[in-house]
């Protein structure tokens, strides 16, 4: 009986961690991509917030993070996603991701179209 408790606070435990790390890709994506989005940025300034708060807030959750900017002029979306680390080695392995968009800023004179 012990060891089903034990396990089942251990899935408590990873399922936690994964949501905190999709709150922390989550937040990271929609900050990196209003970086981006501002005049003169570009989505490669918008990655490096996004890098930068997911290693500083849940790097050492995640085993594996890969992140990606892409901009068609108009809207420039971030993506990113890690693997969290596993807190019991038969647990399946969770994936996070996150996305953020944002509409690139554009200085429209008084009077222009």
């Amino acid at each position: 009986m012990i060891p089903f408790i034990i396990i089942a606070m251990m899935l408590v435990v990873q399922f936690g961690l994964a949501m905190y790390a999709r709150t922390v890709i989550s937040g990271a994506t929609q900050d990196g991509a209003a970086v981006a989005a501002l005049q003169g940025s570009s989505p490669a300034a918008g990655l490096a917030v996004t890098d930068q708060l997911v290693t500083g807030s849940a790097g050492h959750l995640l085993t594996g993070y890969h992140s990606s900017g892409t901009s068609d002029g108009e809207i420039v979306t971030v993506r990113a996603s890690g693997t969290v680390v596993k807190v019991f080695p038969l647990f399946p392995a969770i994936t996070v991701i996150g996305t953020g968009s944002a509409t690139v800023e554009k200085f429209v004179p008084e009077g222009g179209p």
